[in-house]
């Protein structure tokens, strides 16, 4: 594999870009039956994030330190607009390819500046999302077939450093055999401080967890 990100500002806006190149031998279920089936596959992947502020508070008056007390940049609170676009296209060993474009966008909110000891930072994001498809995959892991999303998520600190983390992915197309059915999930408790987080996340949806641990 590849890969390449940039990412930049402009004015009251952020952007972050990526394009993934790949090939490999893979082994797993088959779309139309349980088989294991093993095939070469080449990808290219690319994809754009954006957020632009809709809205900001103006700073309070804190002290420097306590800016960075329990992150590495201010939290101010905000409105935005998210969104992200992507492409991607997979060809395989035997004559099957699938195209994919995705297109998701909503807002997020950010509330309170996470310097008091109780509730005092809450971020909630809201991106319905819709996908064209042309083809499709041999396998079963990466044949796509939920083509309209929506992903919620939810940051809350309960107190000091500690805060809950959730994020949901449900299917919401009509004509889908998974229509209401949940995609992903995923609950984590997090020590956060400005260097480091640490916590622990259970996935429901998966039945899996762990510890996670971002420097």
């Amino acid at each position: 594999f590849l890969e390449k990100k940039i990412s930049w500002k402009y004015e009251n806006s952020e952007h972050e870009a990526n394009l993934n190149l790949g090939v490999g031998n893979y082994q797993a279920e088959g779309f139309k039956n349980n088989n294991l089936i093993s095939l070469w596959k080449a990808s290219i992947f690319s994809s754009l994030s954006s957020r632009y502020k809709i809205w900001n508070a103006k700073y309070p008056d804190f002290t420097e330190d306590s800016w960075y007390r329990y992150s590495p940049v201010p939290i101010i609170p905000g409105l935005y607009l998210k969104t992200q676009l992507s492409t991607s296209y997979f060809v395989y060993e035997n004559p099957n390819n699938q195209a994919l474009f995705n297109i998701s966008l909503g807002p997020e909110i950010v509330l309170g500046n996470f310097k008091r000891p109780f509730l005092d930072y809450t971020k909630f994001s809201l991106m319905p999302g819709m996908t064209l498809k042309d083809g499709s995959s041999p396998f079963k892991f990466d044949n796509k077939v939920d083509l309209k999303t929506i992903d919620i998520s939810l940051d809350q600190q309960l107190y000091g450093p500690i805060v809950l983390s959730s994020a949901f992915k449900f299917n919401i197309d009509y004509e889908s055999n998974n229509y209401g059915n949940t995609l992903s999930s995923k609950i984590g408790i997090l020590y956060q401080r400005r260097a480091y987080n640490i916590g622990l996340f259970y996935q429901p949806y998966e039945k899996s967890g762990g510890i996670m641990i971002n420097l």
